[in-house]
């Protein structure tokens, strides 16, 4: 190769990091945007447009329902992982935010979806630029990206500046640093419906 060209693997890894910094981006701009939701319009409104924006990714995983969507195909293409089944992170996140703002207090809530948008975004580009140092326990996930989970998470404490949401920051860092068969988006709203009763 010369001086000004890259080998074929480089080229290759500096495509899939451009990819996951995208996603990810499009991650956090989503999650606030659901946020953004109860904040203004209240929790009703919320429940009825996360209910409807669960339908509408239903009928975009479904071609023949959805037809051809140059929105659906562009969100295939820049911000979906090839070999997983499409829109499955949207899903669970809308999933997540409807438990959320259905059994938990609306401070709680709200803080809840923001750990949700920001800090699994934030994980995971910290994570593949600066993660050298692993967890003995998973080597996948590293202590950068476990800390700016939680530092990027702390803003949530804007919306319920309790000890009960701290810990369920924390408890949702470590509890990341895990592989677990179910989606995380997931894990972090059981995380913060059982502690907004304690």
């Amino acid at each position: 190769y010369s001086a000004y060209s890259k080998p074929p693997d480089m080229k290759i890894a500096e495509k899939e990091e451009a990819f996951e910094y995208r996603r990810k981006a499009i991650h956090f701009i989503g999650g606030l945007a659901v946020l953004s939701v109860p904040y203004i319009l209240g929790i009703p409104s919320a429940l009825a447009l996360l209910s409807a924006g669960i339908i509408l990714v239903f009928a975009a995983i479904n071609e023949s329902v959805a037809g051809n969507s140059a929105i659906r195909d562009y969100l295939l293409r820049y911000a979906e992982r090839h070999g997983k089944r499409p829109f499955d992170g949207v899903l669970w996140f809308f999933t997540g935010a409807i438990l959320l703002l259905l059994f938990s207090s609306p401070p709680f809530a709200l803080a809840g979806i923001y750990v949700m948008a920001a800090g699994d975004a934030a994980a995971a580009i910290i994570g593949k630029k600066f993660g050298v140092s692993k967890w003995p326990h998973n080597k996948k996930k590293s202590l950068a990206g476990t800390f700016a989970f939680v530092l990027f998470s702390l803003p949530a404490l804007y919306f319920s500046f309790s000890q009960q949401a701290l810990f369920a920051i924390l408890l949702c860092a470590a509890l990341e640093s895990f592989n677990w068969k179910f989606d995380d988006n997931i894990l972090s709203s059981l995380v913060f419906i059982l502690l907004s009763h304690l």
